[in-house]
């Protein structure tokens, strides 16, 4: 005891030290939310994928594969155009964050006021920084004149609308930074997850993100997104098959009317009228 107690103070400033540091990282530490999801992958027949008996013969006839490929349905979900999907339906060009002190806090659709582009000059990210004067109008940057809502203003990368929503401004600072869709749809697919979920035919979805709402809503869209797209490839693929068919049919026509053709000629040339009593 009285070899270490000399040391005391050392260990309650040591103590305080990593106290105070902790909490000013868990106070400005910006925290990241998880939203998971399951999507059961079905076949045409509605057994889950990777088994079911029982496949429609018509497709059959043509050959057609009607096994699912788990690992094909997982790149499908994680691919770029599926993503840019969901970033264009829900807007996620714009993200929204309001200062603090220190930092910068991802607010997603509790900002006070909706960025609306009107003509984009430069199609690279860019970011807006927004002071709030009063419910009618606000400050754009380091400029000193006053903006209304609803009102356009341009700047070096285009022409914009601010417009305000019925939501209060908890603060005056903001920051809106726009991204092109496919920026945005690299980021988010890097922080998406997709694993199969045994042989269940269920794929497990999670994704990581600075608003809890904005992981749940790109959840929820990528699956409506996967669904669609898949719906539309099966519509391709049954406009195919229906073509090839109808170019058959045009084709078994055209050979039939020769034939008959033929048929009538001789039977002109010969004086056939009636096969059955002129051979009787």
């Amino acid at each position: 005891f009285y070899k270490y107690v000399r040391f005391l103070p050392l260990f309650i400033i040591s103590i305080v030290l990593a106290l105070v540091a902790g909490y000013l990282y868990l106070r400005y530490t910006t925290p990241i939310y998880r939203s998971e999801g399951a999507l059961m992958i079905r076949k045409d027949n509605g057994q889950p994928g990777g088994g079911g008996a029982g496949s429609d013969q018509f497709q059959q006839m043509f050959v057609l594969d009607n096994s699912i490929n788990i690992q094909s349905e997982i790149e499908l979900i994680q691919s770029r155009p599926v993503m840019e999907r969901v970033v264009d339906t829900l807007g996620l060009n714009a993200s929204y964050y309001s200062k603090g002190k220190i930092g910068e806090t991802n607010i997603y659709r509790n900002a006070p006021f909706k960025l609306e582009v009107i003509q984009l000059k430069d199609s690279g990210t860019f970011s807006l920084d927004i002071e709030i004067i009063n419910d009618y109008s606000f400050r754009l940057g380091e400029e000193q004149n006053a903006i209304s809502f609803g009102h356009a203003f341009e700047t070096g990368n285009g022409t914009f609308k601010l417009l305000r929503n019925s939501g209060p401004a908890n603060v005056s600072q903001y920051k809106i930074i726009w991204k092109p869709t496919g920026a945005v749809a690299r980021g988010l697919t890097k922080k998406l997850l997709v694993a199969p979920n045994g042989a269940t035919g269920t794929l497990l979805l999670s994704l990581d993100a600075t608003h809890p709402q904005l992981a749940a809503d790109d959840i929820n869209r990528l699956m409506i997104e996967y669904q669609v797209v898949t719906r539309e490839d099966k519509n391709e693929t049954n406009l195919r098959m229906l073509g090839f068919i109808d170019g058959r049919l045009a084709d078994v026509q055209q050979e039939l009317d020769t034939v008959t053709r033929r048929l009538l000629s001789y039977q002109n040339a010969n004086n056939i009228i009636d096969p059955e009593s002129q051979s009787s």
